[in-house]
């Protein structure tokens, strides 16, 4: 029995990061279920336009961000259990709450509340997974992390054209909420830690959290540039795959079993990758590995609508999944020196910065759209490689300040 366990955290993987792995899984198949193809749920069953169906992605990547600053701190405060329960509390409520309406402006609401949960329970999941890494593996620990959550985003966005083909757009929302629900039931199951109420909640306490998450982000200049870089780069992401549904349906005439297998390769091959290049972070440090991240998704990004046919673009997102594998193992390994009781209140405040940043991506894409429909992806590779500039000298880890 213990050979079998020395075995397993020899590879990096321990019995919490394989638990929380799992209710997080859970998780995302249901939101990826749900909001894969959701672009083409506000243009094509609420008959939103492409801007305007851009700018309610755009408020909900915005919220998201904006709640991950004190998501982080409420982590550190709170411990990790109550904030991921809350956020899976509230997407599982509002998924339910969208597959009962088809009012524009409600569903709207409740597509960024959605969004807003997700990203609640993020920090404190982070810092869960932190915790519960193998010293000296930590990218390993969140490359497994990442890969068992990525093949649960490629069941689901695999699914999601099955089920929008056969049973519509409200039945994914009604699942992805059963889904919620389920997750937030394994959590309060195998999560287990004490709360300490003599912790300060007072506002000003979560305000000095907040400072504090700023301060670690810009008392190093190896931080700030971090956080330049992957807001740049974030930005890009979300211009260039927010809209790939879309162009998919418009300008490549692909229907939505299509799309969700297009966007599930995406998933999959990530989910395949995230474990290796995790090892590769640990040896030869995440600044290497995020750095070609960022570099081969410059090339790679602007060719998207050169394709037509569905094997093609297939390949694409196979190939781009790998690239895309790179990322979280390596950011995270950059900071896992900082102390655990800070390390939720650091990564809300990188994530919150850099996702503030990215938000405005589908807003840009939905300007961008009327032009040319090739116009998101071109300038999104622009924006990727200025970000690609403050990347260049990142050294191995960074350490945060006291």
């Amino acid at each position: 029995m213990w050979g079998w366990v020395l075995e397993i955290e020899r590879v990096g993987l321990t019995k919490n990061i394989i638990l929380i792995s799992l209710a997080v899984g859970v998780l995302y198949f249901g939101f990826m279920l749900s909001t894969s193809l959701v672009l083409l749920y506000l243009n094509e069953f609420l008959l939103l336009d492409p801007f305007i169906s851009g700018l309610v992605l755009t408020l909900a990547r915005l919220c998201a961000a904006i709640i991950t600053l004190p998501a982080g701190s409420f982590a550190d405060r709170f411990g990790r259990k109550h904030p991921i329960m809350f956020g899976f509390f509230l997407c599982s409520l509002f998924l339910l709450t969208t597959s009962l309406t088809s009012n524009s402006l409600i569903a709207s609401l409740c597509i960024i509340i959605v969004f807003s949960g997700v990203a609640f329970s993020g920090p404190a999941t982070s810092a869960l997974v932190s915790e519960a890494s193998v010293v000296g593996r930590t990218a390993l620990g969140f490359g497994w992390y990442y890969a068992i959550y990525s093949l649960s985003q490629f069941i689901g966005q695999t699914l999601s054209g099955v089920v929008i083909a056969q049973l519509g757009y409200q039945m994914t929302f009604l699942l992805g909420s059963a889904f919620s629900l389920i997750a937030l039931m394994l959590i309060w199951r195998f999560v287990h830690e004490r709360w300490d109420k003599e912790r300060d909640l007072s506002p000003t306490s979560f305000a000095r959290d907040f400072r504090t998450g700023i301060i670690q982000l810009k008392g190093k200049p190896e931080l700030s540039n971090l956080t330049i870089g992957l807001s740049l780069h974030g930005l890009g992401v979300t211009m260039w795959l927010t809209f790939i549904p879309l162009y998919a349906s418009r300008d490549q005439g692909f229907d939505p079993i299509s799309i969700g297998l297009i966007l599930s390769l995406f998933s999959i091959s990530g989910a395949i990758f995230q474990i290796p290049f995790g090892i590769v972070a640990d040896k030869i440090g995440g600044n290497r590995i995020l750095f070609l991240h960022v570099l081969l998704s410059s090339m790679i990004w602007w060719v998207y609508p050169l394709f037509n046919s569905l094997l093609l673009a297939l390949i694409y997102m196979f190939l781009a999944g790998i690239v895309g594998s790179m990322d979280f193992p390596a950011r995270r390994s950059l900071l896992s020196f900082i102390s655990e009781e800070k390390f939720a209140t650091a990564v809300g405040a990188l994530d919150s910065l850099t996702q503030v940043v990215s938000s405005i991506g589908p807003f840009l894409a939905g300007m961008l759209w009327p032009l040319a429909h090739w116009a998101p992806f071109a300038v999104s590779t622009v924006i990727n490689m200025v970000g690609l500039l403050t990347l260049y000298k990142l050294p191995k880890k960074v350490a945060a300040t006291e």
